[in-house]
């Protein structure tokens, strides 16, 4: 049932992040976003934090990939991808850390 619920909950939070992507410009509110969102998730299903890190950075990606965001270097992409991934990795690990502590 909480794996269903993670699912679940992520599914929105990837809808969230990449509409939010979207219509602001503002990249430290959705880096603290991103964060807050592989953190929540991961306090979940605390047994695969990877799966939420890797699927909140995603949805920036294919965000800015859809809406052709991206700019002339094909670098920016990557980079992109990688700070979003990063973000959220590090959300979903220490989520997962704080999960098992305080078994």
């Amino acid at each position: 049932m909480r794996l269903l619920l993670a699912w679940l909950l992520a599914a929105g939070l990837c809808v969230f992040l990449g509409r939010f992507e979207l219509r602001t410009d503002d990249a430290g509110v959705l880096i603290g976003l991103l964060i807050l969102s592989g953190g929540i998730v991961a306090l979940l299903d605390p047994r695969r934090p990877w799966r939420w890190g890797l699927l909140m950075g995603a949805a920036v990606l294919i965000a800015d990939v859809r809406a052709g965001r991206f700019g002339s270097p094909w670098w920016n992409l990557a980079a992109i991808g990688a700070v979003a991934t990063t973000a959220a990795m590090t959300g979903a690990y220490a989520a997962a850390i704080v999960r098992r502590l305080a078994r």
